[in-house]
C-alpha cells in the first residue's frame, strides 16, 4: 500500500476506514494507471461511505419522523415509504399479506402493523445491509489494491534505494528526446546508429543513464540536507508549466504522461543543480590570463606525412629535412618578410608561397608559445610584423594582431574555470555516492525491454 500510495503525502493518515477521500485517491490512481483509457468507475456509487452514512442517517431519522404523522398521513405516504424500502425489507410473504389485507378492507390496521414491523426490524436490517455492503466494499478495495499493486509492478523499470522509476516517468524523458531531436516518424528510430544499435536503443540507454544519475544526485541532495526555498518551488512550478506548454497537454494525455511525473523529473533536476552548486561554490575566480593573437606563416623544417602527422624514428624522435633544405626554407621566410614589409598582406604572401594550410591565427602567451616565438611576440606592438623566428617546427614570420585578445582570454578563462568546477564536482560526486552506498540500483529488465520511444509518436 505504501508503494501504491507513492506520490501522495507520506503523512496522510486515513482517519476513517472507509473515508471517501481514500476511495477518491484509489480512483485517481487507477485512472492514471489505465493507459489514458477512460474508465467507468462504479466504486463510488456502490460502496461510497457517504452512501452508507446517508442510509444510516435516513433510517435513524425515520423512527423519529413516524411519531410526527397521523395514521391518515401515514396511509397517504404508504406507497412512497415502501417504494424506497421495498427491496430491503419487504419479502414475498409481506407482499401477499398486503394484497390480502387490502382485499379485506383492513388497510389502516395493516399500515399500523407494518409500521411497527419496520420499527422492530429496520435497525437489524440496516445492520445487515451495512455488513453486507462493508464486506463487498472490503472485497472491492482488496481487489483494487491488489490490482493496483500488480499494475504498478508491471510498470516499474528501475529502483534505487526507495526511489522507484515507473514507465510514466520514462515517458517524460522520451517526449523530451522526441522534441529535442525532431523525431516524427518511427523509421527514424529503427535506423542504425554508429554503434550498430538502432537510434531507439541508443536513446533508451541515454535516458536510462540520465535517470540513474538524476536519482542518485537527488538522493545525495537529500543526504546533504538540501532544502527548497519558496523561490525554488516557484521556479520548479514555472518550469513545469513551460514543459507542459512546450510538449502540449493533448500529447501528454494521449501518451499517459501526467503533470505529476513532469514535475517530479524537473524537481529532481533542480535538486541536482543545487547539489552541484555546493561543490563548485568554492572555486576561485582567478584573474584572466592575457592571450596574444598572431597571424603566423610557417616554413616547415620538421618532416610530416601526407596527413600532416609528424614523422618519427624508432625511438619516437621527430625527423627533419636536410640542412640544405632548411636553408631554402629559411630563405623563403626572409623573402616573405620582405614582401610584407613592401606592402603585401600576410594572407597574400601565404597563398603565394602555398603555405596557407599551415598558416593562420595563433593564440598564446609566455607559458604556451615556444620561447623564441614568445620573446618576439612581446617585443612587438599591435600591427607590427616579426622577424624570422626559428622554432621546433620551422621558420616563422607573423603579424601581431593584438597583445591582449580580450574575447579569447575571457573564453579561455571561462573554460579553465569550468574545468576546475567539473573536477571539484566529480570529486564531490565520488564522495557523496560512497557515503550514500546504494550501488547502481535494480533494473526491471522485462519491463524496460518493452519500452520504445516509438510508443510516444
Amino acid at each position: 500500500l505504501e508503494a501504491y500510495d507513492e506520490g501522495i503525502e507520506e503523512d496522510n493518515e486515513i482517519e476513517d476506514e472507509f473515508d471517501r477521500d481514500y476511495l477518491e485517491e484509489v480512483d485517481d490512481e487507477l485512472e492514471a494507471y489505465d493507459e489514458g483509457i477512460e474508465e467507468d468507475n462504479e466504486i463510488e456509487d456502490e460502496f461510497n461511505r457517504d452512501y452508507l452514512e446517508e442510509v444510516d442517517d435516513e433510517l435513524e431519522a425515520y423512527d423519529d419522523e413516524l411519531e410526527k404523522y397521523s395514521e391518515t398521513e401515514l396511509i397517504t405516504g404508504y406507497e412512497e415509504i415502501f417504494e424506497e424500502n421495498d427491496n430491503q425489507i419487504i419479502n414475498k410473504k409481506d407482499r401477499n399479506a398486503k394484497k390480502t389485507r387490502q382485499k379485506k378492507g383492513n388497510f389502516i390496521s395493516y399500515v399500523k402493523t407494518k409500521i411497527n414491523r419496520i420499527k422492530k426490524i429496520n435497525k437489524k436490517t440496516i445492520v445487515k445491509i451495512k455488513r453486507a455492503s462493508l464486506v463487498l466494499l472490503g472485497i472491492a478495495i482488496t481487489f483494487l489494491v491488489l490490482g493496483a499493486i500488480l499494475n504498478k509492478e508491471s510498470k516499474k523499470i528501475y529502483k534505487i534505494d526507495d526511489e522507484v522509476v515507473y514507465i510514466e516517468e520514462f515517458g517524460v524523458y522520451a517526449m523530451e528526446y522526441i522534441d529535442m531531436y525532431s523525431i516524427e516518424k518511427k523509421n527514424q528510430l529503427t535506423t542504425k546508429y554508429a554503434t550498430k544499435q538502432t537510434f531507439d536503443e541508443y536513446y533508451k540507454e541515454r535516458i536510462l543513464e540520465e535517470i540513474k544519475d538524476n536519482k542518485k544526485m537527488y538522493l545525495c541532495a537529500m543526504m546533504e540536507g538540501i532544502k527548497l526555498t519558496k523561490s525554488d518551488e516557484d521556479i520548479i512550478e514555472k518550469n513545469t508549466e513551460k514543459w507542459i506548454e512546450n510538449i502540449g497537454k493533448d500529447k501528454m494525455k494521449q501518451y499517459n504522461v501526467s503533470r505529476k511525473y513532469v514535475k517530479k523529473v524537473i524537481t529532481e533536476r533542480y535538486y541536482k543543480e543545487l547539489l552541484k552548486d555546493t561543490a563548485i561554490k568554492n572555486v576561485e575566480i582567478k584573474e584572466l590570463v592575457q592571450y596574444a593573437h598572431t597571424y603566423n606563416l610557417l616554413f616547415r623544417t620538421i618532416m610530416v606525412d601526407e596527413e600532416g602527422q609528424i614523422i618519427t624514428d624508432e625511438k619516437g624522435n621527430a625527423l627533419y629535412i636536410s640542412d640544405a633544405e632548411k636553408k631554402i626554407q629559411k630563405q623563403k621566410a626572409e623573402d616573405a618578410l620582405a614582401l610584407m614589409e613592401s606592402g603585401k598582406t600576410i594572407e597574400e604572401v601565404a597563398i603565394e608561397y602555398g603555405i596557407e594550410d599551415v598558416s593562420g591565427d595563433l593564440y598564446g602567451n609566455k607559458n604556451t608559445f615556444f620561447e623564441e616565438y614568445a620573446n618576439e611576440v612581446y617585443r612587438l606592438k599591435d600591427g607590427q610584423i616579426s622577424r624570422v623566428v626559428e622554432t621546433t617546427y620551422g621558420y616563422n614570420v607573423f603579424e601581431l594582431i593584438t597583445l591582449n585578445d580580450e574575447i579569447y582570454s575571457e573564453q579561455i578563462g571561462e573554460y579553465e574555470i569550468s574545468v576546475e568546477k567539473e573536477d571539484n564536482l566529480n570529486s564531490a560526486k565520488e564522495k557523496w555516492l560512497e557515503e550514500l552506498n546504494v550501488g547502481d540500483g535494480e533494473m526491471y529488465k522485462k519491463n524496460y525491454d518493452k519500452l520504445s520511444l516509438a510508443n510516444y509518436l
